[in-house]
């Protein structure tokens, strides 16, 4: 089947590899000069940075999609995963570990509740029996309440919720607490701590993601017989008969192809479809910015390799040695600054919670603001995903804002990519 993807970051390039490896004739359709999306690689010229990616990434052992992309790529074996969680909190001027050592799931996780000295025993018992509850629940009762009260309601104290909960939902949902869905926190955390039964780590990867994902793929699909075509921006999609006959960009414009899977951006979908419901909903999804920092120094002054700071406008810092990186989640007030203002705000937070860091030894600071990083995951937003279909029969949507029940991450995407090529493989017509 010729198949024409429309879109070529990590949804786009996933739902074309499983395409290419099941023999279907596969053109990629991708604005930019460089493929990849969020994760594309940036190159600093002028600059001692190595290639890095466009905002920083963790990813976590539950990503057992990106994991599986990754060997059929043949890159998994280059992602070195770590063999145990280790994070550094820091509040107050004190140090804290979250680190679930060496034991077997589950008491790796129960290591590391206990062992975390930032929350009492009273907290530590309130958690363990919160993330019991959520292992057993039926997420689908809590449509009708916020996170926080949600939070209340299972004795989640202020303390766990500002030095733990804040955290992880950050990190994961890249939205604040207040506004998550708490039907999407409830099946995510399930799929992260219970869904497999190993270890759970979230780790960053120690080399770029280009060279994990983006280069891997697209050797795939070109040496499946593939066509991938950069810089070459849709601007039309000519539609007959509830098909969509023709790709019109801004080059050319194309007809042969079968199936057309639209992996874009919703934003940047909406465009496709002028005068319709469908652009008027895809409108309506609102995105959460994330700003990354990559810093280099002349001499290395942190010890640990991921670090998260309690009540700082920095959410966390990851360690790579020579640089590292500053990730600021989910504020749309900082992401609105310009640059220098931003690169004051990292640097005050920096010398407030290590009294070492000095801007006499920063070599470099390099800032990447994606003021549209990722959709929201609030109540809104996540009933709209599942509003979201192709009216027309050889269309179909990918790309992590579609209804995966994930929310909008690496694993998402991957995930979306996979569920469209299953769906031209069974040939059929489904919602998305």
């Amino acid at each position: 089947m010729r198949c024409a993807v429309i879109g070529g970051g990590i949804a786009g390039l996933s739902a074309a590899v499983y395409l290419s490896d099941a023999g279907n004739n596969v053109t990629i359709f991708e604005s930019a000069g460089t493929a990849g999306g969020r994760i594309k690689p940036v190159n600093f010229p002028g600059s001692d940075f190595p290639t890095l990616d466009y905002g920083q990434h963790a990813l976590a052992t539950a990503y057992k999609y990106t994991f599986r992309l990754m060997k059929k790529l043949g890159s998994y074996e280059l992602l070195k995963v770590p063999n145990r969680l280790d994070i550094t909190f820091i509040k107050d001027g004190e140090r804290a570990k979250f680190t679930t050592g060496y034991l077997p799931y589950p008491f790796d996780l129960l290591l590391g509740i206990m062992g975390f000295k930032f929350i009492s025993g009273k907290e530590r018992r309130s958690l363990i029996k919160f993330l019991l509850f959520i292992k057993n629940s039926d997420e689908s009762f809590y449509t009708s309440t916020d996170l926080l009260t949600f939070f209340s309601k299972h004795n989640q104290s202020d303390n766990l919720i500002t030095t733990f909960w804040d955290k992880v939902i950050l990190s994961i949902f890249n939205t604040p607490t207040i506004d998550v869905d708490p039907q999407l926190f409830v099946s995510t955390m399930r799929k992260l701590f219970f869904d497999k039964k190993d270890n759970f780590i979230v780790f960053p990867p120690r080399r770029p993601l280009s060279e994990l994902l983006i280069s891997p793929a697209l050797d795939f699909i070109t040496s499946h017989g593939g066509n991938v075509r950069l810089s070459e921006r849709v601007v039309n999609l000519s539609i007959s008969e509830n098909n969509i006959k023709k790709i019109v960009t801004e080059k050319d414009e194309y007809s042969d192809f079968d199936i057309v899977i639209l992996a874009l951006p919703p934003d940047k979908a909406a465009k496709l479809f002028p005068d319709s419901e469908l652009k008027h909903n895809l409108e309506c999804f609102r995105f959460s910015p994330i700003l990354t920092g990559y810093v280099k120094v002349k001499k290395p002054f942190l010890k640990e390799k991921m670090i998260t700071l309690v009540n700082s406008k920095i959410d966390w810092i990851f360690n790579f040695g020579n640089y590292f990186s500053v990730v600021v989640s989910a504020n749309k007030e900082i992401s609105g600054l310009d640059k220098k203002e931003q690169k004051n705000i990292i640097f005050s937070e920096l010398n407030k919670f290590f009294p070492v860091f000095s801007i006499d030894n920063v070599l470099d600071l390099k800032l990447i603001n994606e003021k549209k990083s990722t959709i929201m995951s609030d109540n809104l937003i996540n009933r709209l995903r599942d509003k979201i279909y192709s009216p027309y029969t050889n269309l179909i949507f990918a790309g992590d804002w579609t209804n995966t029940d994930l929310p909008a991450t690496i694993e998402s995407a991957v995930l979306s990519g996979k569920n469209a090529a299953w769906r031209v493989e069974n040939s059929l017509k489904l919602w998305t």
